[in-house]
């Protein structure tokens, strides 16, 4: 089907998948539009292919229509527009966001189009997660060992955007190298006036250095929700590691089901037991989760929303 839909919360994948498709269509006559459109105009553009030309393809991002009501007019003329799509004529619809099924529109577009959602990885979806970032250190053939991978993913979170933009430099770094290993990862992810593992440790600690470093990180330029991911990654990480201890699991027990080194847990347990307790961990959880709502809405500058929770963790 040459009308597709690509939608999903995850806009790195949503973006990369569009560039996929583009690459396919790049002898094509291209017109890309971002917000309003006409779809009288696109369909013009569309019916008019020469026989002496590839084909044509249209990319729409986040047209209005996606969250309209859908009456009988638009369908009318999304109704025509499918008529014409056609291999040499293709049209694809972007959007990073999910789309509402309740919508006439959107049952629409899931009857007549191809739809293809990019979800990102939740908290708590670290296997899944682990398992993507070392298809992506395949695809650049090169694998990563396992202090590696864990060093990645609490460098990066869940940031697809910004572990993909990790593995490509490590590619470059390795040279001739095919296996990352975790000093690889210190080298070539710390980055300006504060190591971002530095700042990790000091988030184990709970010291007040700490909110000076995290100033110093994202005046170097580290994006605020990357942070966030980040931090919140290593509390809900505290939060298991104490609550299971609490009950007596042994470190051993603890790593299998976290997945981590059983050395690194035993060392780990009990830095965080001295900074934290499960009330401490909950609270703070809860001020980050506060905070992603507040950057989300709008109510606050990411920066600002990710530098009040991390003072209330320390200071509170």
């Amino acid at each position: 089907m040459a009308f597709r839909v690509l939608y999903g919360e995850e806009g790195f994948l949503v973006q990369e998948r569009v560039s996929e498709l583009k690459s396919g269509m790049a002898s094509f006559e291209g017109l890309s539009l971002d917000g309003k459109v006409d779809l009288q105009e696109i369909i013009d553009f569309l019916s008019n292919v020469s026989m002496f030309s590839p084909g044509k393809f249209v990319v729409m991002k986040s047209p209005p229509f996606l969250g309209a009501e859908g009456d009988d007019s638009l369908l009318k003329r999304l109704d025509v527009l499918k008529s014409i799509v056609s291999d040499r004529a293709q049209v694809v619809v972007v959007s990073e966001k999910p789309l509402d099924m309740r919508r006439k529109v959107s049952g629409w577009l899931k009857k007549n189009t191809v739809l293809e959602e990019f979800a990102g990885f939740k908290d708590w979806e670290q296997d899944k997660l682990r398992a993507w970032l070392k298809a992506r250190f395949l695809k650049v053939g090169l694998s990563c060992d396992a202090d590696g991978l864990e060093l990645l993913l609490d460098f990066g979170g869940t940031s697809l955007r910004f572990l993909s933009g990790e593995v490509a430099k490590l590619s470059v770094y390795l040279g001739d190298r095919k296996t990352v290993t975790g000093a690889d990862i210190e080298v070539v992810c710390q980055r300006g006036s504060v190591s971002i593992f530095a700042f990790q440790e000091a988030v184990r600690g709970r010291t007040k250095q700490s909110v000076a470093m995290l100033k110093r990180l994202l005046d170097d330029g580290e994006e605020p929700v990357m942070l966030v991911g980040m931090i919140v990654n290593q509390l809900r990480l505290f939060y298991q590691l104490l609550e299971m201890s609490k009950r007596r699991v042994s470190g051993d027990d603890i790593a299998k089901q976290v997945g981590k080194n059983p050395f690194y847990i035993k060392k780990l347990i009990p830095q965080i037991s001295a900074a934290y307790s499960l009330g401490d961990l909950g609270k703070a959880i809860r001020y980050f989760a506060e905070a992603d709502i507040s950057i989300k809405t709008g109510k606050m500058r990411p920066r600002n929303a990710v530098e009040v929770a991390w003072v209330k963790v320390v200071l509170r």
